[in-house]
């Protein structure tokens, strides 16, 4: 397999501000191992290695923006301006990027036992262990240059800045305190989050009207009004689908004061789950197919059982004091975004409830379509609490993110 290296873009399975839900759905097959804060997770970046392909990326709010090549012996071919990298003599040698590949254009740095290349969106780290103790040795590239001995690359770094030190220092002013190399993960800045660009979710929840964005298009749902069919006209297919013949379902009583429409303790319901969107709807098949509830889906959080499998929706929710059926999302409604932690949001949202949570354990839930994979019970994966208030449902995790929003 070969793989082109393209300066500030990213390789040819992985580009620079992929988004963290399509990069683990692509190497779903392959050897993955997550490091992230459990401390606070909406504010520090991800580091997802790929162990059989040598590499470790960094994403900072779900938004890919470092590549590290870090072996060169998991069969994969490295090419740049059709050269193949790995099929040099001597290797990834200094002198051969410096002299023959890239160009001398640029100057590198010393870092304790480290030099590193850096060009215009890829750098290139060399390690001087193997140089240091010999006589006269000297911290300079003309040293290097022409030493009998060469120095072997042992990392490769794409990201997407004129050099590294430039990204470096946007991490540190802009998004994060954290090096490449840190073993310890640190807090970062608040910046916009990456979801679907083409899908947009906005809801009122006291009107229980949802407004979908769509491809520049717009169409307004309302809870106990529109019908499946609508919905399906308008977004598509779904990616999944199930039904369920289940009264447990049946704890939000608010849904049946919008309808007219009588109900019986058992009733048939039907999920559409848009993996990709972050969002189900729920119909109820009892009369015309009505939409009895959306749920909005925080998928890329790691500790929720919705990790990888749905992706994080692009959503705001209105409170709905400030807005009126003909105007139901009034830009002075007080509204919050899919990049808030439960204790940010604001009391106004939980009137007509308690703040005393329902504990549910969604591996056993039977409340969305999951599959279910045993987990270690020393940890709290797929543990949540469940707060309910008018209109919504608040499912949070442990470390205070907001896994999903159920609005009926």
């Amino acid at each position: 397999m070969t793989q082109t290296i393209k300066p500030g873009e990213g390789l040819n399975a992985l580009k620079i501000n992929d988004g963290l839900y399509s990069v683990l759905d692509r190497f779903k097959h392959e050897q993955l191992n997550l490091m992230y804060s459990s401390k606070d997770y909406l504010n520090t970046p991800i580091r997802l290695q790929i162990k059989n392909w040598g590499m470790t990326l960094l994403f900072q709010k779900d938004k890919l923006t470092l590549i590290e090549i870090q072996s060169f012996s998991c069969g994969i071919n490295y090419s740049y301006n059709n050269i193949n990298l790995n099929s040099l003599g001597s290797g990834i040698t200094l002198k051969v990027i410096y002299n023959k590949v890239f160009g001398p254009t640029y100057p590198g740095k010393f870092i304790n036992n480290y030099y590193i290349l850096s060009y215009p969106g890829v750098s290139f780290k060399f390690d001087l262990s193997a140089i240091q103790s010999n006589k006269g040795f000297d911290p300079s590239l003309a040293y290097l240059l022409n030493s009998d001995k060469d120095v072997v690359c042992g990392e490769i770094f794409i990201f997407n800045s004129n050099s590294f030190d430039e990204f470096l220092h946007s991490m540190k002013t802009g998004s994060a305190a954290a090096t490449p190399a840190s073993s310890e993960l640190s807090s970062i800045t608040e910046v916009s989050q990456t979801c679907d660009p083409s899908f947009k979710v906005s809801a009122n929840i006291k009107l229980g009207v949802i407004r979908l964005s769509f491809r520049n298009k717009e169409f307004l749902v309302t809870i106990g009004k529109t019908t499946q069919q609508e919905v399906l006209n308008f977004l598509g297919p779904p990616d999944d689908y199930f039904n369920k013949f289940d009264s447990r379902l049946l704890i939000h009583s608010n849904f049946f004061k919008r309808i007219s429409t009588s109900h019986t303790s058992n009733k048939i319901l039907k999920f559409h789950n848009y993996f990709k969107f972050g969002v189900d709807f729920l119909y109820d098949l009892n009369g015309n197919g009505v939409l009895s509830k959306v749920i909005l889906h925080n998928g890329n959080i790691v500790e929720s059982s919705s990790f990888s499998h749905w992706n994080k929706c692009n959503y705001e929710i209105y409170l709905g004091n400030d807005s009126s059926d003909t105007n139901p999302f009034d830009s002075y409604d007080m509204r919050i975004g899919c990049s808030h932690y439960f204790d940010q949001i604001p009391a106004d949202f939980f009137a007509g409830g308690s703040k005393t949570p329902i504990l549910l354990n969604r591996s056993e839930s039977e409340l969305i379509n999951l599959d279910v994979i045993p987990i270690n019970e020393s940890n709290d994966w797929g543990q949540s609490k469940l707060y309910c208030f008018d209109h919504c449902i608040w499912e949070v995790l442990s470390n205070d993110c907001v896994s999903c929003v159920t609005i009926y």
